[in-house]
């Protein structure tokens, strides 16, 4: 873990960002990072129905679906999200538009996170969580994870160069990802491409 100094001046609760790479232990790693054990989690509503302990975590451990019912993501997802807001409960949303398993890059990132930041006036936490290949007798695939602290992006201080909610989102989102970027190329010693490679996936794979 490292950036932790970013938070000294944070007021929970917040809005958490961070790349996701389809392990059951990614959320687990920002709330031991972050201290965050009552961490609300945003996840799809397809993951509600996974089998096993892991669906039973999903629909009862403080998650938060998404739907594709414009009706729900307008009042019922709000609702909750600011529930849990006023209970001082965090909130992990994963904003890269797709997931790739054991993908050590950051994807590029959807507006809603920032905008419900912008919208409930919370700071986002901007995470990036990075990954070695450790293989071990038991374990080939074994991986060390890193999770790596950012700055927090504050919505009043981007509002106060925005002419509106949408500039201001927007404003957040670019630099949530380009903290994510430097994060990335700080952590593996090389410049970020969107170029792919086989390394890019960890866990010796390929």
């Amino acid at each position: 873990m490292r950036g932790t100094d970013n938070l000294k001046a944070l007021e929970w609760p917040a809005i958490i960002t961070c790349n996701h790479f389809f392990s059951p232990i990614d959320n687990l790693l920002v709330r031991l990072a972050l201290n965050q054990p009552d961490l609300s989690v945003v996840v799809e509503l397809t993951n509600l129905k996974m089998p096993g302990m892991l669906g039973f975590f999903m629909t009862y451990a403080d998650t938060i679906p998404v739907s594709d019912s414009v009706n729900y993501m307008g009042k019922g997802f709000i609702a909750l999200l600011q529930s849990s807001l006023a209970r001082k409960q965090s909130i992990l949303i994963y904003p890269e538009r797709e997931m790739w398993f054991n993908y050590r890059k950051p994807r590029p990132l959807e507006r809603g996170a920032y905008y419900y930041a912008v919208r409930l006036n919370v700071p986002i936490v901007s995470c990036f969580v990075s990954m070695v290949d450790a293989p071990t007798k038991s374990d080939p695939h074994g991986i060390n994870y890193t999770v790596h602290v950012l700055p927090p992006i504050y919505p009043d201080a981007v509002e106060k160069s925005a002419t509106s909610q949408r500039e201001a989102t927007e404003k957040m989102r670019q630099i949530d990802y380009q903290q994510k970027v430097a994060a990335y190329e700080k952590a593996y010693d090389r410049q970020f491409t969107k170029d792919f490679s086989p390394d890019d996936i960890a866990g010796h794979y390929q």
